[in-house]
């Protein structure tokens, strides 16, 4: 009996022997997939070549070197191919209707982009399209406080809707340029809303210092939603995400550590570079990127970036994620650039992967080929960092949600 993989039968070879062996009917298309098999798996710690992934009702039940005995059902095998988990992106503005942010306010804690996010977007299809399967979704950078970031998966669930993996994922706060950029000083009537504190890097802390204090002395139960957020964060109940690019924003972050008694996972670090040993030792993890070189020289805010950016953060020793920005069909893009400018290729690997899951608090489900793991994998018909491989399927809890030999 002879094994078609898709888009024709969708069977795998090995399954199909299988169930000739047992006198069944081949498995079809229809069926849910059992298993992935490729030359290379990497499980989010390790490469196993080859490698086999057994799944069952959305999860991953084992990751070994062979296929276990008996095994029945519908089967993707990509012997010269790869096998990832699905990758994260962990710092992401993609599919998040009209606008990042509330721009009449400074400090909007309670804001939740996940209410606007669309994942039949354009830019979250591509993203799907070439391997991300979720996102860290947060507001921009507009304000001080911006709101309550989730991680949420590419795929849209059953209804359309938004498959949420955790919605209290961190609060965002914002250093340097972008809170206050735009801002002047109110004088008479204020003839728009950006006549409003803060206009420098000193406004910013100011503002974060007050909405801290307000928030702690009004306590989690308050019933002003604003400050009972802020108070969940300055307690610890709910992460914190710093977005900081310049180096001396880097350096307030890691002060602010004791005097605010927080320890955010830090976004954006296009300067840190400069500050590599001080991240290092004070252990705060790093969303890094997206990496870009403009024809100015000067990265985002007159930012110095560096090409090595990633793979010197990475020698320092600073638990490293990276990032494409709004677009995450770019990840592939940045974690090549990355490895082609001094990171390690498995840091780069495990960076959009199980290091991304882990920055956003999702690695009990995410970002790993382990078992009890969500069952959400792309297979790639090469390396996956090589330009000349595409990605061949996608599965988001064990269902093929994307096949590039399918018509759309």
């Amino acid at each position: 009996m002879t094994a078609r993989l898709l888009p024709a039968a969708a069977l795998g070879a090995l399954a199909a022997a299988a169930a000739a062996a047992a006198g069944a009917p081949p498995p079809t298309a229809d069926e849910p997939v059992v298993a992935v098999r490729a030359g290379s798996v990497f499980t989010g710690r390790e490469v196993l070549s080859p490698g086999v992934v057994v799944l069952e009702k959305g999860k991953v039940v084992s990751v070994s070197k062979e296929p276990p005995a008996g095994l029945r059902g519908r089967v993707l095998d990509l012997p010269a191919g790869w096998v990832t988990p699905g990758w994260v992106d962990a710092a992401s503005t993609a599919g998040i209707a009209v606008a990042r942010d509330e721009y009449t306010r400074e400090v909007t804690p309670a804001l939740r982009p996940l209410r606007a996010f669309d994942p039949a977007a354009r830019e979250v299809r591509r993203g799907l399209a070439s391997g991300v399967t979720a996102l860290f979704l947060g507001p921009g950078n507009a304000n001080v406080v911006g709101g309550i970031a989730s991680v949420v998966k590419t795929a849209p669930g059953a209804d359309g809707g938004a498959r949420v993996v955790k919605a209290d994922a961190a609060l965002k706060i914002a250093f340097g340029y972008d809170p206050s950029s735009g801002n002047y000083p109110a004088r008479g009537i204020p003839s728009s809303i950006y006549a409003r504190r803060p206009t420098t890097r000193m406004g910013v802390l100011a503002v974060l210092r007050d909405a801290w204090l307000l928030g702690r002395l009004a306590g989690e139960d308050a019933a002003d939603p604003d400050r009972a957020v802020v108070a969940r964060a300055a307690a610890g109940a709910l992460p914190v995400r710093a977005h900081a690019r310049h180096a001396e924003d880097l350096r307030t972050v890691l002060r602010l550590r004791e005097e605010m008694g927080i320890r955010p996972v830090i976004e954006g670090v296009t300067e840190g570079w400069r500050v590599a040993e001080s991240l290092a030792r004070s252990g705060i993890g790093c969303v890094v990127g997206p990496l870009s070189w403009p024809e100015s020289g000067r990265g985002p805010e007159g930012t110095d970036p560096a090409l090595d950016n990633a793979g010197i953060l990475h020698r320092a020793g600073v638990p490293l994620a990276l990032t494409a920005g709004g677009d995450p069909a770019g990840l592939r893009d940045q974690a090549a650039l990355a490895v082609r400018y001094g990171l390690p290729r498995d840091s780069a690997l495990r960076a959009v992967t199980l290091a991304a899951a882990e920055q956003s608090g999702a690695a009990d489900r995410i970002g790993s080929l382990a078992p009890g793991r969500d069952a959400d994998l792309v297979l790639f018909d090469g390396d996956p960092l090589e330009p000349s491989s595409r990605v061949r399927w996608v599965l988001v809890d064990g269902e093929v949600v994307f096949d590039a030999g399918r018509p759309e």
